[in-house]
């Protein structure tokens, strides 16, 4: 089992794990931490920049196969340091990453990133170990949990880790509801590695929790279901899409915003907004921005992470990049203005007490037409125990 290698020297992390109470994210002097984050990732058009072929920590097998599409890769360092300066620039304190390759070197990025002060939120998944929504028990297997121990056994050690996300925008209608027994299984399952991982060998036992799609945080009883049962299979956070409900919006999307939120205040963990930036007007002018680290929304949600940062064909992006170069879009300086005003804002953020309904068993939602899953707890596949004796032997 490797351990990430940590830069010695200058580059030593400067940054401290961030810790759960209640429904905050506290750094280590007890201060409440709100992100001001970018979902970060390679557009896809240029997702070949790693070549496997040509790396030094990689080579061309099917082991390799998402190292060119790792934004946290070392082999892109000058690329990522050029991206990090205008992060800095953003006041971005922390970064949405979908997909890693646990098989290659994070070591000078992460660093990097430390050194700066700025958290990740990483996802276990990739397109081919992931919750299949319409058949969520089939994928339930072996492969889906040895990715996710993989992703954990490389980034656990990093102090800026905030934490994992087991799955992303896996519900999203009625039918897939049912999927949300595999995507809590997961959860439970990778939560039992690190225990029992930090008890044999010491070390961080990092939060995770789930990214809903907008419709199942709004229309569905997903964020209860998530937050039931014991610590052991809730999750330690809840992360959601938010595109279309807003107290700005039209009467429609405030009575939604204004159900939202009583739900989100019920749930006990802390919440994060995953992705946000709504752009059927361009240029955006993320007014969002001020609602979400308002003192009403503020008081529920831990900020959010703005979609997102390169440009690609759905036109979402901050910068587009051309011969190397990270040219800014009309929205990075918007949001940039937006993100400076916030900051001042939240300069007393430790003064935010946390919500005193937070923690204790809640029950499950009850199963129904509109509400598949059920709380019946599913087996594992592949016992920690098992596993990690398995990894011990080889």
């Amino acid at each position: 089992m490797n351990s990430p290698e940590i830069p010695a020297g200058n580059n030593r992390p400067r940054v401290s794990p961030l810790s759960i109470s209640q429904n905050r994210f506290l750094l280590d002097d007890g201060k409440i931490f709100i992100f001001r984050g970018v979902v970060y990732q390679i557009p896809s058009r240029r997702r070949a920049a790693v070549q496997p072929e040509t790396s030094d920590h990689v080579d061309s097998t099917p082991k390799f196969r998402f190292a060119k599409r790792d934004a946290l890769n070392d082999d892109r360092y000058e690329a990522f340091a050029r991206d990090v300066a205008l992060f800095e620039e953003l006041s971005i304190n922390c970064l949405w990453i979908y997909l890693v390759a646990p098989e290659v070197s994070h070591a000078r990025c992460m660093a990097l990133l430390a050194e700066k002060g700025i958290y990740v939120f990483i996802g276990l998944w990739t397109p081919l170990q992931c919750i299949n929504r319409m058949a969520p028990r089939e994928s339930y297997n072996h492969d889906l949990l040895k990715r996710s121990y993989s992703v954990v056994n490389a980034f656990r050690g990093y102090s800026n880790v905030a934490g994992f996300v087991a799955a992303d925008h896996v519900v999203n209608n009625v039918r897939s509801t049912v999927a949300a027994e595999v995507v809590m299984a997961v959860v439970r399952d990778v939560k039992c590695y690190m225990r029992v991982v930090a008890d044999r060998m010491g070390g961080r036992v990092v939060p995770v929790g789930v990214a809903d799609a907008e419709w199942a945080a709004i229309e569905s009883p997903s964020p209860a279901f998530y937050t039931a049962g014991s610590k052991q299979q809730q999750v330690d956070f809840y992360a959601f899409t938010n595109y279309q409900c807003w107290p700005s919006t039209a009467e429609d999307g405030r009575q939604k915003w204004r159900a939202l939120l009583g739900k989100l205040k019920a749930i006990g963990v802390p919440v994060v907004v995953s992705e946000y930036g709504n752009n059927s007007i361009e240029p955006r002018s993320f007014d969002e921005t001020i609602q979400l680290y308002g003192d009403e929304m503020r008081a529920v949600v831990s900020g959010g992470f703005v979609y997102e940062f390169t440009q690609e064909a759905n036109r979402y992006g901050l910068v587009v990049i051309e011969d190397g170069s990270a040219v800014k879009l009309p929205d990075f300086a918007t949001l940039r203005a937006k993100l400076s005003e916030v900051k001042e804002l939240l300069v007393d953020s430790e003064s935010i007490a946390p919500a005193s309904n937070a923690g204790g068993v809640q029950d499950f939602p009850p199963t129904t037409s509109e509400w598949l899953a059920g709380s019946k707890p599913m087996p594992s596949p592949l016992p920690v125990e098992h596993y990690l004796d398995q990894e011990t032997e080889q």
